[in-house]
């Protein structure tokens, strides 16, 4: 699953710690729950169709939630776009999709802060991804 791939390398390019059983970290995949106050979550978007060509184009969301007055709260939502958009040519985990392209669709979006008082942004990236992978 390519949203598993992307919390992966975020995790990899130490922008956060990744679990994939969800019970420790703070990178999760189709959910963000109530702790840790500092989370990142990566949820797959329906993207766009892609007939008649090698590649599909799926989306992924990112939302990025800092609690407290942490130094963190415009630097992460900003190293998680620096470490994800325009990356290509590649693999984000070994063995992984082939991805032609990341590219976000605007840089961070602030949301304003959850019924706790931490800060949320979301990101948006569009992917183009070989449907078959390419030698």
């Amino acid at each position: 699953m390519l949203a598993d791939e992307v919390a992966r390398y975020l995790a990899d390019n130490l922008v956060g710690t990744f679990d994939a059983v969800g019970a420790t970290g703070n990178i999760f995949v189709n959910n963000l729950p109530a702790k840790p106050d500092t989370a990142i979550a990566v949820l797959p978007g329906a993207g766009r169709r892609g007939e008649s060509t090698p590649y599909y184009f799926p989306s992924i969301q990112v939302i990025v939630r800092v609690g407290g007055a942490s130094a963190l709260t415009d630097t992460l939502p900003m190293k998680v776009f620096d470490t994800l958009n325009l990356f290509c040519g590649g693999v984000f985990v070994s063995g992984g999709e082939y991805v032609v392209r990341c590219d976000a669709v605007a840089p961070p979006a602030r949301l304003g802060p959850d019924k706790n008082g931490r800060q949320e942004y979301s990101i948006n990236f569009d992917l183009m991804v070989a449907r078959t992978p390419l030698n």
